[in-house]
């Protein structure tokens, strides 16, 4: 606490300031004056009944991508509804691999992901005006952003299991996937190389 005296020609002899921190009720109403109603993400529920399986690796160009798709299909074949969210904001490989070329759907507020081989798919790819050699330019707290709004602004129905292909390495994905959804699995995907498999115990 800190008192501040002040000259007497504005008529104010003294102003008290009073310091303290938020606590997490406020934080959150503040969050939601600033950034609207937060949508609940319906995978970090503990009643929710989707196997969420992230798939990773330490280095680029193991497969890992191939792998998700691959399993995603596998799965769908086998009757279960699976949706694949493409995590490598980055990278997004997935459409290509799995021929997803339709665009998602827009319903008001709720995004609609298009189907290949009976999986839902969602990517940054139709995002992007430039298609497919449009970089992504993006920062930590942007990614965290994207990743959250595939989980909660998508309309994935009820799912019996959800893929996320994530990128390469440790970095902010992973991280916020770690955090968004702390109850899902991992499937790490390595090459024999000593060099891959170093990373992939990173991973």
């Amino acid at each position: 606490m800190r008192v501040m005296e002040a000259g007497s020609s504005n008529g104010v002899a003294s102003v008290r300031v009073s310091l303290d921190v938020m606590d997490d009720e406020q934080r959150a109403e503040l969050r939601r004056t600033l950034r609207g109603e937060e949508k609940p993400n319906p995978f970090a529920d503990p009643t929710s009944l989707t196997k969420v399986i992230a798939v990773a690796s330490g280095k680029g160009g193991v497969g890992k991508s191939s792998v998700t798709a691959n399993l995603a299909v596998a799965m769908a074949a086998s009757g279960l509804t699976v949706g694949l969210l493409d995590a490598d904001i980055y990278g997004h490989s997935i459409p290509r691999i799995l021929g997803a070329g339709d665009l998602p759907t827009q319903v008001q507020d709720m995004i609609m992901p298009p189907q290949a081989h009976g999986v839902r798919v969602i990517s940054t790819l139709p995002f992007k005006p430039g298609g497919m050699l449009e970089p992504v330019a993006y920062r930590g707290p942007m990614l965290h952003r994207v990743l959250e709004s595939f989980l909660t602004d998508v309309w994935w129905g009820d799912l019996d299991v959800l893929l996320l292909d994530l990128p390469p390495g440790t970095g902010d994905v992973a991280m916020s996937c770690a955090s968004l959804i702390p109850s899902a699995g991992l499937v790490i995907v390595t090459t024999p190389q000593t060099a891959a498999a170093e990373v992939a115990v990173r991973a």
